[in-house]
């Protein structure tokens, strides 16, 4: 789409009111929690501030930060891809809620951010470095096997010995054996990256794409590293803090060399209870009031059918003066097959339920893939221009856009996948009934509280730093910075760099899966990492180091008293927050943006302004058009396509028939005069290069010209409707309205 044809259609949608979106957000920005608690969100943010290339010194631009953290979120919500859901719904229907979730997160749902089969995956303990003891309860591997052939069939008790090479258990990071490590698994991911990148940086593509997934999957799991593990803890201890490492005090293993006894680094088991209660809403941080679970969100949206379909035919009224520019007709056929899958929904409700009997999986996709295509070559074209659309007159447009344009398409999709998510919520409910009772019978013979206990599995829910209540979630953000910083780094150089050897870029990155009484001083990663709790605690006043060595002791573990933050307060006032901790970041600077015009930019702010300025008289509430408003909606669309089609052999029968809905003359004259803006605007459009040799004054002098012509009609109605009223129907014969 050239920003020629979309300059008209910003100046169309400046008519469509506004309409709510979805919020979404990661630690909100006006927060008092902000840069010192930490998600996967945040912490993925830091790429802004480093290069995407060493040779042109770039930054990653937003768009591409979208596209690493899509892969890094799609880890998480795979989770839902697990034994107990796939019992109630199969797998095409729980994706496609999840790309909804998707399209609400990230604002797009097609090409790098589609949802795939092979994108989503399913639940896979070693993605997140979980504990994978128990996982599958009592299926046997065929019937797990037979629910989605991805997941994993069985759990070596091999797993969970612990290496005394490395002090970790064997899951984390022992590639030597066939296990189904997480170190494996970054591996992989980070492999296919180097190549995707490789690829794309010896086609000179502007932005490695499909590297960014498989490096935002990769960091997902670096960045579980320190939130799911005790390595915090060991480091603590290694300090001389006495922090109770969630291993029984008998379970110990010996560093190499110093014949030194310490606990060992694990990780805690069912960690995918944290993204049930996210889509359930029942559990949400001390931190933050108090939200609806996500799935709660897509319901709350759901409109009635005669609110989508004036939805549709304001948007569809919107594209009406773009019907003869080939760059919009993809546009249009996607939005007609969206009208169409919407009204085939509300003659056919059942079509769509995944309750009923005649449901097919792929119904679902078929009919909301063309308004994902509809709604994404709009927002990335407005993405690639946000520089451009900062100018005041475009940036409002752009609002107005957005406003129209992501309501319908959230309203389309709550619409469709409404029978799916009831069915979808009873599906994690009973997950996580089943998840919590798994995990309390584990916890019950796991003893890792009592004296020389040898437990050495721990719950998530007891280990875990996700959650800003835990006094360790800043530090565990800490060094998930400082391990993404530089595997990122080494990423990109190995993407420009094709003398260095994918996999020995990848030890050095896999290094950072260390224990801390396990560091090779020649590595550094681990040193960035422990220096990034050193000199945490180091920070820390003395009344907040006592704080800490209560609440992470034995006794205040175990009563949970390691949770109790509400605040930034909780904190003091000298935490360290941000970047500041890290080592000096590369130089970077911006890309330049993509141009446009002067004089389309002219065009739009003039013109912009002037439709604007014309249509606020009717919105200032001058005149009363309430059965305009009310009925004419779909007339007016209807009008606007039957002008675009035949003016001579219509007019008269559709102003009749506004005239008969009381008050659509005015609409129709607009219309009107709307097009013959359009038919100025288009030459434009069509040979710019001769409008602009001209001066490209023509264009927005004919603008002007229609505006007031606009303005005078809107004027005339308002100080004397009736007058003008009877005027319009004087002019029939071929007065007014020229027929």
């Amino acid at each position: 789409m050239t920003f020629s044809t979309l300059s008209l259609l910003v100046g169309v949608c400046l008519l469509i009111g506004p309409v709510s979106a979805f919020g979404a957000g990661d630690v909100p920005n006006d927060s008092n929690l902000d840069g010192h608690v930490w998600r996967h969100g945040d912490i993925a943010n830091l790429l802004l501030k480093l290069p995407i290339s060493f040779v042109t010194n770039y930054a990653f631009t937003k768009l591409e930060l979208k596209q690493v953290y899509f892969g890094n979120w799609l880890r998480d919500y795979s989770q839902v891809i697990d034994y107990k859901p796939l019992s109630y719904l199969p797998e095409p229907v729980l994706r496609a809620i999840i790309s909804v979730l998707a399209f609400k997160k990230f604002g797009f749902a097609t090409d790098e951010f589609e949802v795939t089969h092979e994108v989503l995956g399913v639940y896979r303990p070693e993605e997140h470095i979980d504990n994978p003891r128990e996982w599958g309860g009592k299926m046997s591997a065929s019937e797990l096997h037979n629910l989605d052939g991805r997941l994993r069939s069985t759990v070596s008790d091999a797993e969970f010995d612990i290496d005394p090479q490395t002090g970790m258990k064997n899951y984390i990071a022992k590639e030597s054996d066939p296990l189904n490590t997480s170190s494996g698994y970054v591996r992989r991911q980070l492999l296919a990256c180097i190549r995707e990148g490789r690829d794309a940086y010896q086609l000179k593509k502007e932005s490695p794409t499909k590297a960014l997934v498989y490096l935002g999957a990769a960091l997902h799991t670096l960045e579980d590293f320190a939130a799911h593990s005790n390595y915090v803890e060991l480091a603590l201890m290694k300090q001389g803090v006495e922090a109770f490492p969630l291993v029984g005090d008998g379970c110990k293993v010996t560093v190499p060399g110093s014949g030194l006894q310490v606990p060992p680094l694990v990780t805690g088991t069912y960690g995918m209870l944290d993204i049930l209660q996210s889509l359930l809403g029942e559990v949400d941080d001390k931190t933050s009031h108090k939200e609806q679970g996500e799935l709660d969100e897509i319901t709350k949206n759901i409109p009635q059918p005669q609110e989508l379909n004036r939805l549709f035919m304001a948007v569809k009224t919107a594209l009406g003066p773009l019907s003869a520019a080939s760059s919009t007709r993809e546009l249009k056929n996607d939005l007609q097959s969206s009208m169409d899958s919407a009204a085939d929904a509300q003659q056919h409700p059942s079509k769509y339920d995944p309750a009923q009997s005649n449901n097919q999986p792929n119904d679902l996709w078929t009919a909301i893939a063309p308004m994902f295509r509809f709604h994404d070559q709009l927002a990335k074209f407005m993405l690639e221009h946000e520089e451009e659309f900062k100018i005041p007159i475009l940036s409002e447009a752009k609002k107005e856009i957005e406003k129209s344009i992501d309501g319908l398409t959230y309203k389309f999709l709550a619409f469709f996948i409404q029978p799916a998510v009831k069915v979808m919520r009873i599906a994690v409910k009973s997950s996580k009934e089943t998840v919590e009772i798994q995990d309390r019978e584990l916890q019950a013979y796991v003893d890792i509280w009592g004296p020389d206990a040898l437990g050495s599995d721990p719950s998530h829910s007891v280990l875990s730093k996700d959650h800003y209540s835990n006094v360790l979630n800043p530090v565990a953000g800490r060094v998930s910075l400082a391990l993404i910083n530089y595997a990122t780094q080494k990423v990109v150089r190995a993407w420009e760099d094709s003398s260095l050897d994918p996999n020995s870029v990848i030890n050095s990155i896999l290094a950072g899966f260390h224990h801390p009484y396990f560091m090779n001083e020649s590595s550094e990663v681990q040193k960035q990492m422990y220096s990034a709790v050193t000199s945490w605690w180091q920070t820390r006043t003395e009344g907040k180091k006592q704080f800490l060595r209560r609440v992470l002791a034995k006794e205040g573990v175990h009563a949970n008293q390691n949770n109790p933050v509400v605040s930034a307060a909780e904190f003091g006032n000298d935490v360290g927050s941000g970047w500041s901790f890290l080592e000096p970041l590369p130089t970077t600077k911006q890309r330049p943006p993509k141009s446009i015009e002067s004089d389309t930019i002219k065009l739009i702010e003039q013109a912009g302004q002037l439709i604007k300025d014309t249509f606020n008289q009717i919105e200032q509430g001058k005149v009363k058009l309430s059965n305009t408003v009310g009925q004419g909606v779909d007339t007016a669309g209807h009008a606007l396509d039957d002008f675009s089609n035949s003016v001579t052999n219509t007019a008269a029968t559709v102003v009749g028939n506004a005239l008969g809905q009381g008050g659509q003359q005015v609409v129709q004259q607009l219309s009107n005069l709307g097009d013959q803006a359009t038919n100025e605007v288009n030459q434009f459009v069509n040979n710019p290069a001769c409008y602009v040799n001209q001066g490209g004054q023509q264009v927005v002098q004919q603008a002007s010209t229609v505006a007031d012509q606009a303005t005078n009609e809107v004027n005339q109605f308002v100080n004397n409707p009736t007058g003008y009223l009877d005027n319009a129907f004087r002019g029939l014969g071929g007065g007014r309205f020229g027929l």
